[in-house]
């Protein structure tokens, strides 16, 4: 698949500070469909693995924040986002904990509680929407082109 090569050579572009050597590029564009592959695949096999959940989210949430900050013209930073947010399902018992703690800072009521986890949404949406604008010049790709912020 050409995706994971396009992807890799863009944020080297992107986001290094000095011109990789023609050796190196080739190297990534070479190497990069193979490390998503293995990437993917262990990220899947961990999710399945007893005692590997934490490394999983750690794995999946770097895959996919590397893929929000991909810059124009293929930037998908609304996909990266989608997918870190989905993570917190791995991890039931610390996510249970964090919105118990919400709850409690809050003082504790049901309706305080929902209100947290509604403010708590709302800013995981601001931050897409920021991740979007800044690395997508006010445009995410997985919306389609036209799809502005």
């Amino acid at each position: 698949s050409n995706c994971p090569a396009l992807f890799f050579l863009q944020l080297v572009d992107y986001w290094l500070p000095v011109p990789l050597p023609d050796s190196a590029l080739s190297f990534i564009a070479r190497s990069a469909p193979h490390v998503t592959e293995a990437v993917e695949g262990g990220l899947a096999a961990m999710i399945w693995l007893p005692g590997f959940e934490r490394a999983a989210v750690v794995l999946g949430v770097l895959l996919h924040w590397l893929i929000g900050i991909t810059p124009p013209p293929h930037n998908i930073a609304s996909y990266g986002t989608r997918c870190v947010s989905r993570y917190v399902a791995l991890l039931p018992h610390e996510s249970v904990a964090v919105h118990a703690r919400l709850a409690s800072l809050l003082r504790g009521s049901a309706s305080t509680s929902t209100a947290a986890a509604a403010a708590a949404a709302a800013a995981v949406f601001a931050a897409h929407v920021h991740v979007a604008y800044l690395f997508g010049n006010g445009s995410d790709h997985n919306f389609g082109s036209d799809h502005n912020f």
